[in-house]
C-alpha cells in the first residue's frame, strides 16, 4: 500500500482493456492513488500513453518489483472525489458487461 502523497511507477503485466482504450503489456505508468470497493483493491494509474484507468494489483508490477528503484515527482497526486470514483465505476461496469 502506498503512503499518502507517494506515487510509484508501474508496468502492465498483460494487455488491459479499459473504457478509455487499451494498455499494452509492458506499458508503463504512474500510480496516482488506491481505492477499495466492495472488497476489491484497485490502483488509479496514469499511463505514459495518456490513458488513466483503474487496474487490479495482479495486472501490474510496481517499480519495486521491477528493479527496486523508486520514482519521485514534485507533482501532487490526484484526489479521487466520491463523484469521480462513482463515475469511474459506472464506466467500468459498462465496459465489463
Amino acid at each position: 500500500m502506498l503512503q499518502r502523497g507517494e506515487r510509484a511507477r508501474c508496468q502492465a503485466k498483460r494487455t488491459i482493456r479499459g473504457h478509455q482504450g487499451l494498455v499494452s503489456a509492458d506499458d508503463r505508468g504512474t500510480i496516482e492513488g488506491e481505492i477499495d470497493n466492495l472488497g476489491r483493491h484497485m490502483f488509479a494509474v496514469r499511463w505514459d500513453n495518456g490513458l488513466s484507468m483503474y487496474v487490479f494489483p495482479d495486472e501490474i508490477m510496481v517499480e519495486d518489483e521491477m528493479d527496486n528503484a523508486r520514482y519521485t515527482s514534485q507533482e501532487s497526486p490526484i484526489e479521487l472525489s466520491d463523484e469521480l470514483y462513482a463515475a469511474g465505476w459506472t464506466a467500468f461496469r459498462q465496459v465489463v458487461k
